[in-house]
């Protein structure tokens, strides 16, 4: 069976957003009164959407509903003038999503960030690429490992399950793959360890992007691997 489709998670997969998200954070934090933290905690902070960053970075006897609404509204404005400045694609992405393109293979984003900011970033580092969708956080719509955003891209593209790979960096990434039913494939570049990613039932982990392009370049190599 070949795939005929391959859904990016965003953040730490196509791009390296780390550094932007925890400034505008650690900004919120320190105006606030409070300490900020380290890329190294960003890490594991990011990936749930900003509701679950800001609860995560606020201190734990802070953590409650008001002072969490105001500092997410905050970090969103914060943010929005600052996602270009440290952010950019991972080494190696261009040229593959570029290879992929000239396949004619369907690509889709999707994306726990805030979908307006997804489609944002996305427009703006990929502008040469053709993606059938691009997917973040909508207010209806339950966040990744739910499958269900994934499995409207599948449907919006005609496609089964079985017939999509899914490709990201996180635990939650690989669950959302394993949830629809999709091939779980995950990256070693991202935010997050290789062994998380493979406890959460990854079936491959790749080091480099090269190494996605091979299994549809190769008519041998693009089948469930």
């Amino acid at each position: 069976m070949k795939f005929k489709a391959v859904i990016f998670d965003l953040d730490g997969t196509l791009l390296d957003t780390l550094a932007d998200i925890a400034d505008s954070m650690n900004r919120v934090l320190v105006r606030h009164g409070f300490q900020d933290h380290g890329y190294d905690a960003y890490r594991f902070f990011i990936g749930d959407g900003l509701v679950n960053l800001v609860q995560r970075a606020l201190p734990p006897e802070n953590r409650n509903p008001e002072l969490a609404d105001e500092c997410l509204a905050e970090m969103k404005q914060d943010y929005r003038r600052n996602w270009k400045n440290k952010t950019k694609p991972y080494p190696g992405i261009l040229d593959m999503l570029r290879e992929l393109n000239k396949t004619g293979l369907p690509l889709a984003v999707l994306s726990n960030k805030d979908h307006v900011f997804t489609l944002e970033m996305v427009d703006w580092f990929f502008p040469q690429i053709v993606f059938a969708e691009v997917a973040g956080a909508k207010p209806d719509v339950p966040l990744k490992p739910n499958p269900e955003a994934a499995r409207a891209i599948l449907s919006t593209l005609a496609l089964e399950p079985k017939d999509a790979l899914f490709v990201g960096d996180t635990s939650v990434d690989i669950k959302t793959a394993v949830n629809a039913g999709m091939y779980p494939l995950g990256v070693s570049w991202g935010f997050r360890p290789v062994q998380e990613i493979l406890e959460a039932g990854a079936k491959r982990i790749i080091d480099k992007p090269e190494e996605l392009t091979a299994l549809f370049s190769n008519p041998w190599a693009n089948k469930t691997v």
